[in-house]
């Protein structure tokens, strides 16, 4: 049996990103539980260094750990695994407008440069706004990159698949396995088991706590080859979570919460009015919002496993301070965010609630 400190669950890149910290920066003995399909699926998460947010403290926080991840991830994806972006934002309802609104105010204060965009050039959206020099994450070149350093580092990596968990009342876990592995692999306890994004909390976690701070959302994503030349490269809209990207041929890569048959109309309103757009891949999948729209922290009892879910975009960008908070070593703002935006009961939804876009079934 191996006996380790941490066991961490997921399918995402700051799942991955997070297994490796905790074990080069923190000298923690850990086990990552994760698909091998995530090498070669269609992306289901955009790593961008902003999210669409109204709450100063979550802009304070994602300032002081830009540049810090931003290193890191250049470290070990290379210098192609990171890439600057002037992503325009298109809302179309009167509460993304809103929101869209605050964080233009919020960001003129910030190192962000935001413009706000003509009425005239948008006239069918309630608000139109462009970012530039943000950062985002080629997640095609960032995933070998990431397993290759975190076997150098000596961090496990199994399929969760493959085994059946058994959650102890002290918090620690036991994994175990029927499958033809090594030994020392078929059962491994571990201290403490962190559910690390919103894949492994709708798979592995208790319903009446997913219910209580998750709302159930089904999201899309489809590659595209389109008949003309696009001119924007990259397009946000806050109510359906919608992100659009074109690649070298003119392609789009798109994510959305919604329906495969609504991507018609969505590429409609925020790529090109008259679309030809011929459809190359798609996945859909089952994923979760926070209800308050503030991210989510923490265990909900010391003898549950920790929950990591409603980071948005900016999720792997906080990486490195989530490190420091699991290992107890977070600085002083760290630490209070952190804390204001637990899992547990104590959370106070009114003093952190965020913009989330629709609801599940709004339109």
């Amino acid at each position: 049996m191996q006996n380790l400190e941490i066991g961490i669950v997921g399918t995402s890149l700051q799942t991955a990103l997070l297994a490796g910290l905790l074990a080069k920066n923190h000298k923690k003995k850990v086990c990552l539980f994760i698909e091998s399909s995530v090498l070669v699926r269609l992306c289901r998460q955009t790593c961008l260094s902003f999210n669409i947010s109204i709450r100063p403290q979550t802009w304070k926080l994602n300032e002081s750990t830009l540049s810090e991840s931003s290193a890191i991830i250049s470290k070990i994806g290379g210098k192609n695994a990171l890439t600057r972006a002037n992503p325009l934002i298109l809302s179309k309802g009167k509460s993304g407008g809103q929101a869209l609104a605050h964080m233009y105010h919020l960001l003129r204060s910030n190192d962000y440069e935001i413009e706000r965009l003509s009425n005239q050039k948008y006239p069918a959206t309630s608000g139109a706004y462009r970012i530039r020099g943000a950062k985002t994450v080629r997640s095609q070149v960032m995933w070998p990159q990431l397993f290759k350093w975190l076997r150098e580092l000596g961090v496990i990596i199994v399929d969760p698949g493959e085994f059946t968990f058994s959650f102890r009342r002290d918090g620690s876990v036991v994994a175990k396995s029927s499958k033809g592995l090594k030994s020392d692999l078929r059962a491994i306890e571990m201290d403490r088991f962190i559910l690390a994004d919103e894949a492994s909390i709708l798979t592995y976690g208790r319903n009446e706590d997913v219910s209580r701070l998750f709302m159930p959302v089904k999201t899309s994503a489809i590659v595209t080859a389109p008949s003309g030349q696009n001119k924007e490269k990259f397009i946000l809209n806050p109510e359906y979570n919608f992100c659009a990207t074109s690649s070298p041929d003119g392609g789009y890569k798109v994510l959305a919460d919604a329906p495969i048959d609504k991507f018609g109309v969505l590429l409609a309103d925020f790529v090109d009015p008259n679309p030809e757009f011929h459809l190359q891949g798609k996945a859909v999948f089952n994923t979760l919002k926070s209800r308050d729209g503030a991210p989510i922290i923490g265990s909900i009892t010391p003898s549950l496993p920790w929950l990591l879910g409603g980071f948005g975009n900016y999720a792997i960008f906080l990486t490195p301070a989530i490190a420091r908070y699991v290992s107890e070593v977070a600085t002083d703002d760290e630490q209070e965010y952190f804390t204001a935006h637990t899992a547990s009961k104590k959370r106070k939804t009114h003093t952190i609630s965020d913009y989330s876009g629709l609801k599940p079934g709004a339109d």
